[in-house]
């Protein structure tokens, strides 16, 4: 049985729900939003290495939507902030 589609949906649900609080929180907390956005950009494309390196396919699919929503993450508060 394959089990990557369920694996995907639901680290991509838990993945955007916490990305999404992560951002609110940190625009609340940061002084800056410079720090916060190398922090999550780091994070995306170390996820990403993982995501490319790995021969597990379910860790994989964690490691890829986890590390793309982390590098989304900053471009999207970056553009938020400018708005503002």
């Amino acid at each position: 049985m394959n089990f990557i589609g369920i694996v995907a949906a639901l680290s991509a649900f838990l993945d955007i729900w916490l990305g999404h609080v992560a951002v609110r929180k940190i625009e609340f907390i940061s002084p800056t939003i410079w720090l916060p956005t190398l922090i999550f950009a780091a994070a995306g494309i170390t996820l990403e290495l993982f995501s490319l390196s790995t021969g597990n396919r379910p860790m994989s699919t964690v490691f890829g939507i986890l590390g793309i929503t982390a590098l989304w993450e900053p471009i999207r508060t970056t553009h938020v902030t400018q708005k503002s």
